[in-house]
């Protein structure tokens, strides 16, 4: 039963490694140049029906208070997407760990982090060259000479 709860937040670590580890300004110029039409677009949209006096639609309930906890749930195609890539992500992480040697520190750490947060906390523990390592074992990027 440690086993399959380490897999769960191991993947949900590295989930939450991939999904963040990616700067949030890269982007390569043809997704820029695609982005500026999607702008532009709907910027031409807006200002048709501000235009014809359409109403904007307004939510019809309102906001949850600042730190109020929001139940969130996955539908069961995308539940079942992220559970058909834990294996892969099992194997790259555990490849990464072995290969790369790291400490029983760390491996402990992870073993204990339950969310992205103390992912990050073990990962800091890692070399220079053993993060770089799992980044491209996340991302599933071929070793650079």
């Amino acid at each position: 039963m440690k086993t399959v709860a380490f897999s769960v937040r191991v993947c949900v670590c590295v989930l939450a490694l991939i999904a963040y580890g990616q700067p949030a300004g890269a982007q390569a110029d043809a997704d820029r140049l695609r982005l500026d039409d999607i702008a532009r677009e709907a910027a031409r949209e807006f200002a048709a029906a501000r235009a014809d006096g359409a109403d904007q639609t307004r939510p019809t309930v309102p906001a949850p208070p600042p730190g109020a906890t929001v139940e969130l749930t996955l539908d069961e195609a995308t539940a079942r997407a992220v559970a058909d890539q834990l294996p892969a992500m099992r194997d790259s992480l555990s490849q990464a760990c072995t290969e790369g040697k790291w400490s029983g520190g760390v491996r402990q750490c992870l073993v204990q982090a339950s969310d992205h947060a103390g992912f990050e906390t073990c990962q800091q523990q890692l070399t220079d060259e053993q993060r770089r390592d799992l980044e491209r074992a996340t991302r599933g990027r071929p070793e650079t000479p």
